[in-house]
């Protein structure tokens, strides 16, 4: 066994571009490997601007031999009535290396599950060693790797994400002759374009990162990450100020430097005067400067940049970013003055006319429709849950207002806090903070709204787009999700979980169809298939919450138009014991299957009860009926479990000890036995599909 190493050296990657192929590689390399049957370590990605690479520890030194038996098509299409081999054999044969002759037929399972006469191949193929195999495994590797955008360059017909300029290839201490791009890989890598821009000669993987360490390269992403954390931390102490947290631009800083080292700039303190995120996302989005705040929180006139390298005057590199970052503060300086010169509403009345999608209709398409649908939903929830009315309906009134305002124009994420700012002082407190929520959460995770105005208006926004989208034929397929209605559906959820209010999802699509009128052709079908598109993603985000897969799943066979309730009741469901699952799941089983065979099932009847064990149960029953309906109030449902628990003794009797026979031949006798059982399982079935819980198992 040996190190397997791979380098590619290139041109510089964008950064968002080198973070996917790094998160990618490991598993490229993997399922490539595990295709040529060659067992292996650990793999890592490593990559910098200039470089891609992966290291894949203890390669075997050869591929096992395989032995394997390759079912192919049915006998009766393998061979004619003179029993030749038609074509689908000989092409059977070929592809697995054998000679017709020598095909056999079997009872087997084919391809659909099913067991029949089928054509047999007994495959053999002798393993060949690593260094024959890796070759065109790493550049098969190299050309399939994926790329958002790839480009070409010379005369060549390879793609790639830059130009590619050498290429590394060690087994252990032996180059693989891997050949891509007009390049044959050896075992020299570069160090730091300036740093130390000549050749590095490799004597094996085991030391890759640290001669390039040497040569004022990290590649090691996290590693380098570390190095950009601890410049912001000698910042901050030469400084006595405090980088703002942003692990979006850490992130995307790291992968635009091979050797970062940090340098402080300033700017004019007038600049201040303007809403402060304005000053930070110029900085971070044009510049990808970090922003500096003083201990209590204020922003201060100053900057980080990522320098790529060790500079013998930090001051000339900061006077040159100050120059460089002047103008951009200028024009947005100049931007909110002019906004400021409107009123919001005027800014309402130019992003009314612009089309949101057209798609919906003529009647439907614009924001000036959607604002209105918008504040329809308001005025409906109002109804349903407690906020301040007034409040919500002037907030949704402007909430897309600073669209057509030219610091959105310049920078679309600040949409929502540029309309929180102009808002104040032009209508009533809490209408602007009502602006910048409904926008909330902004990605998962995100901070929610604080406000009920805000949540509502939030709520409103999404659900609207969402029955929108589904009535026109515009939901999701596959990866693809260019309206974003994914994360308008978690979006939703993530605001119903936080809040302690009864409203279903069912309702809030009756109340946004409702707002079409007509515009678009809302359907109940296209209502359901909206509300399982919900539970999928509340699916999806109690997982994320630590709830196991089948303790939400039974919960949500349940019903899941209440998304706090369904999380409580799988939460509950994590702590439920086998004996309560098994309690049920006996009466569920013969409840199922009376109804099945059509039997009749009658409202219970003490009088007709025979035996002390029907008695006794229906007592047991009856004793815990208030304390099983205050479960389902308070969404305890642990309680409700202990008390499933507490019956199981008494449905143990029912049906062994006591030699209670609920299939009576007396039809009165029989509906009344039914009917008490089927009270009891409705009661439980209303938390969860208990037999899917028995799947998954709670605790036992």
């Amino acid at each position: 066994m040996a190190d397997l190493l791979l380098e590619i050296g290139c041109e510089e990657i964008p950064a968002k571009m080198l973070a996917r192929a790094v998160a990618e590689l490991p598993d490229a390399v993997t399922k490539r490997l595990a295709d040529a049957r060659l067992s292996h370590g650990a793999v890592q990605a490593l990559g910098t601007p200039r470089r891609l690479a992966v290291i894949v520890r203890d390669v075997a030194d050869r591929q096992p031999d395989l032995r394997e038996r390759v079912v192919g098509p049915p006998a009766s299409a393998a061979f004619d009535k003179e029993g030749n081999p038609t074509k689908a054999a000989i092409g059977f044969a070929q592809k697995n290396g054998v000679d017709p002759s020598a095909l056999e037929t079997a009872e087997v399972e084919g391809p659909k599950k099913k067991m029949g006469q089928y054509v047999v191949a007994q495959r053999f193929a002798a393993g060949r060693g690593a260094m024959e195999v890796l070759p065109s495994i790493l550049s098969e590797l190299i050309a399939a790797l994926p790329w958002p955008k790839s480009m070409r360059w010379g005369w060549s017909e390879h793609a790639f994400v830059r130009p590619v300029h050498w290429l590394v290839a060690l087994w252990g201490g032996e180059v693989l002759p891997v050949a891509w791009g007009g390049l044959t890989a050896g075992r020299r890598t570069r160090g730091h374009r300036f740093l130390a821009p000549g050749w590095i000669d490799l004597a094996s993987p085991a030391e890759y990162a640290s001669q390039l360490r040497r040569a004022h390269v990290v590649v090691d992403v996290a590693a380098r990450k570390d190095l950009v954390r601890a410049e912001l931390a000698r910042i901050e102490q030469e400084t006595g100020g405090r980088v703002r947290k942003d692990d979006t631009l850490l992130d995307e800083v790291t992968n635009l430097c091979e050797w970062p080292v940090g340098v402080v700039g300033s700017f004019d303190p007038a600049y201040l005067e303007v809403p402060e995120e304005i000053i930070v996302t110029a900085l971070r989005t044009h510049q990808r400067y970090f922003t500096l705040e003083d201990r209590g929180g204020k922003l201060m006139p100053k900057f980080v940049t990522m320098a790529n390298t060790v500079t013998r005057d930090p001051k000339v590199v900061a006077h040159g970013n100050e120059r460089a970052s002047a103008p951009r503060l200028a024009d947005a300086r100049f931007f909110v003055t002019e906004d400021r010169k409107k009123r919001l509403d005027q800014f309402a009345a130019l992003v009314a006319p612009r089309i949101f999608l057209a798609k919906f209709g003529p009647n439907a398409a614009t924001y000036g429709h959607k604002i209105k649908r918008i504040e329809g939903i308001v005025a409906a929830l109002a109804e349903r849950v407690a906020f301040d009315r007034e409040i919500a309906l002037v907030g949704a009134a402007q909430c897309k207002s600073d669209l057509a305002t030219s610091v959105v124009g310049e920078f679309p994420e600040l949409q929502g806090i540029m309309g929180m700012h102009y808002a104040r002082g032009q209508y009533a407190p809490g209408v602007d903070r009502v602006i910048a929520e409904h926008y909330m959460p902004r990605g998962a995770g995100a901070e929610l709204p604080a406000s009920a105005e805000g949540a509502v208006v939030a709520i409103a926004d999404r659900i609207d787009t969402l029955v929108g989208c589904f009535a026109s034929s515009l939901e999701p397929t596959g990866s693809a999700d260019p309206y974003g209605l994914r994360r308008a559906a978690i979006g939703i959820l993530s605001i119903l979980l936080a809040r302690d209010w009864d409203l279903s999802i069912d309702t809030l699509i009756e109340i946004a169809s409702q707002q079409y009128a007509g515009a678009c052709e809302v359907t109940d079908t296209d209502c359901g298939e909206l509300a399982e598109f919900f539970r999928g993603r509340l699916r999806g985000v109690l997982i994320e919450h630590g709830l196991a897969p089948g303790d939400i799943d039974a919960a949500l066979g349940a019903g899941f138009a209440l998304p706090r309730d369904a999380s409580a009741r799988a939460r509950d469901l994590a702590v439920m014991p086998s004996t309560a699952r098994e309690v049920f799941k006996r009466i569920a089983n013969i409840v199922d299957d009376a109804h099945s065979k059509g039997e009749r099932f009658a409202t219970p009847d003490p009088a007709l009860f025979k035996s002390p064990v029907e008695h006794a149960l229906w007592n047991e029953y009856s004793a815990r009926h208030d304390r099983i309906a205050n479960a389902f109030q308070t969404l305890q449902y642990r309680d409700l479990f202990a008390a499933l628990v507490e019956l199981q003794p008494h449905v143990a009797a029912y049906f062994d000890k006591g030699g209670v026979m609920v299939m009576d031949p007396d039809p009165d006798i029989r509906a009344n036995r039914l009917g008490m059982l089927e009270l009891i399982k409705d009661e439980f079935a209303k938390v969860a599909d208990f037999r899917a819980v028995s799947a998954s198992g709670g605790e036992s």
